[in-house]
């Protein structure tokens, strides 16, 4: 296992706060002498540090020699030396060279250089690769913010998550929370990942996650939980993107007001929350649920998916809420009931109901609707409705569009 994949562990030191504490290390550090390794025979290899303070079976991380860098457990020591398991190759060591062990750390490496797994190491960095699964140690006694029985929670300095890191993978086994204490006070892990890279969640537990500084982006959300709730944030920031959302499975991903997302997919049965003041992105959804309380570039609904556009919890059922494009060819309901408008609209499909108080238009200017299947239901519609001028409805199904009761359309009164 590569060194920076870095695993959880939690129950560090000896409060409650540090043993949730992100960055939670107990660090000695010290320099390499100015002299060559010492070939001890066996395997073993004696590193010179004159007058350090390491202690046997102690893990250590070596850094910045050209053979011996890595995670090793110190095997025996002298005041002047420590001896670790290595294939000895002959190196004078320029007295640069660093050596540090972790004592009560709340990460480890699965296996470290020399073989020996969990040894401990440094809290995750940009090179590293984190990771929230089943070696994490379970909470046990009457822990604070914590719960017996489950994984540590993960909690304390969450400001101290990296910028451009490795990828985040949380396994269905870790049953602690992430980001938050069991009194239910939340505190985001703040990051942000390089290239190409990916958040896994397959946890059943919550997780709340933020990026963490302006411009900066996570590439790809896989959220694949049957039960799990994870929320995703960011800075209020309009390049801060998270750009690519997976849903493959059930669970409850939220994301919180004003967060930016590019595109978001829903293959599976979960519940999508997009709150409040979130920039316009697209939704395809297949099944499931949407509540959204933001505008959209795109709605495309297929399957049995069941979207709604303004939440009965919305506080402002006046305010716009756009989408520039509708295509639903599900077989479930999109509701229609925040005020705005819909632009461009291809129906085949289940019920497209406009309902509430929220003024309402249809088209803008030539914008031609087509209702292949299913119908337009605008029966329950409360407030102002507008056909924009030159817009067109196409319906090629009869009964394709519902009127409220009384209504005039182009001269025309709709009966009951």
């Amino acid at each position: 296992m590569a060194l920076t994949d870095k695993y959880w562990r939690g129950g560090g030191d000896t409060t409650d706060a540090e043993k949730g504490d992100f960055t939670n290390v107990n660090e000695v550090a010290d320099t390499l002498d100015n002299a060559a390794a010492v070939d001890k025979g066996g395997g073993l290899v004696g590193i010179p540090i004159t007058g350090h303070a390491f202690s046997a079976d102690d893990p250590v991380t070596i850094a910045g020699t050209t053979n011996y860098n890595g995670v090793f457990k110190i095997i025996s020591e002298t005041v002047n030396e420590i001896v670790i398991t290595a294939t000895y190759v002959g190196e004078t060591f320029a007295g640069t060279e660093t050596a540090k062990t972790y004592l009560g750390s709340n990460w480890v490496v699965a296996v470290g250089s020399d073989g020996y797994p969990d040894l401990g190491v440094s809290y995750p960095l940009p090179a590293d690769t984190m990771h929230f699964t089943g070696r994490a140690t379970i909470a046990t006694g009457t822990p604070t913010e914590h719960t017996a029985g489950l994984h540590y929670n993960c909690y304390g300095n969450m400001g101290s998550g990296p910028d451009d890191c490795q990828g985040v993978v949380v396994a269905a086994e870790f049953t602690g929370l992430i980001g938050k204490k069991a009194s239910g006070v939340e505190a985001p892990l703040q990051l942000s990942l390089a290239a190409s890279k990916e958040l896994i969640f397959r946890g059943n537990s919550e997780a709340y996650f933020m990026i963490k500084t302006a411009s900066k982006v996570v590439p790809k959300v896989i959220f694949d939980s049957t039960s799990g709730i994870l929320a995703l944030s960011g800075v209020n920031d309009t390049n801060a993107v998270w750009t690519l959302i997976e849903c493959r499975n059930a669970g409850t991903l939220e994301l919180e007001e004003d967060t930016k997302y590019t595109d978001i997919y829903n293959y599976g049965s979960a519940t999508i929350i997009i709150n409040k003041n979130c920039p316009a992105g697209s939704v395809y959804t297949w099944g499931g649920t949407v509540l959204c309380d933001s505008p959209a570039t795109n709605i495309k609904g297929y399957g049995d998916a069941a979207f709604t556009l303004g939440r009965t919890t919305f506080t402002n059922p006046e305010e716009d809420l756009d989408a520039a494009a509708v295509e639903w060819k599900s077989t479930g309901t999109l509701t229609w009931r925040a005020a705005g408008k819909i632009t461009a609209y291809d129906q085949d499909g289940g019920i497209v109901a406009a309902v509430g108080s929220g003024a309402k238009q249809i088209g803008n200017s030539s914008d031609v609707w087509t209702i292949n299947r299913g119908y337009l239901d605008l029966s329950a519609q409360k407030g102002l409705l507008t056909f924009e001028a030159g817009s067109t409805i196409v319906a090629k199904v009869a009964n394709a569009v519902r009127f409220p009761a009384g209504s005039i359309i182009d001269g025309f009164t709709t009966g009951n």
